[in-house]
């Protein structure tokens, strides 16, 4: 009997999951902040800070008719900019990562009211 590997995965997936809900979008955000700089995971090594951030702006994408187009445009661009910071800081020394968990709780704020807003819209049929 051959002896597995512990260090290979027995299912390769290499397509990152993609948020499909505000929700998950929100839950995403957060385990990226929980997981910079290196965005390491033993459970599924070929998932890395490209994949997370895929991950990330393609969810972005797919729900820009909930956050509407300016709210998606200035998320994306708080995406690219704390991948930026967390890519020049991947040891967590330099204090990029801690800007880049700053822009990603940034990130979650503007969608939690982008959300409460929608609510709010649906509930009473009014904006603000």
């Amino acid at each position: 009997m051959m002896e597995r590997s512990m260090d290979r995965p027995t299912q390769f997936n290499p397509n990152p999951y993609i948020p499909k809900t505000i929700g998950e979008l929100r839950d995403h955000v957060i385990s990226l902040v929980l997981n910079a700089p290196k965005f390491e995971y033993d459970f599924a090594p070929w998932l890395n800070i490209d994949t997370d951030f895929f991950a990330l702006k393609s969810g972005l994408e797919r729900l820009r008719s909930k956050l509407g187009d300016e709210t998606c445009e200035r998320l994306m661009k708080l995406a690219d900019e704390a991948k930026t910071h967390f890519a020049a800081d991947p040891e967590d020394s330099n204090g990029g990562a801690d800007i880049g968990r700053e822009l990603l709780v940034q990130m979650d704020d503007i969608i939690a009211q982008s959300r409460s807003r929608r609510r709010n819209v649906a509930s009473t049929g009014h904006i603000g």
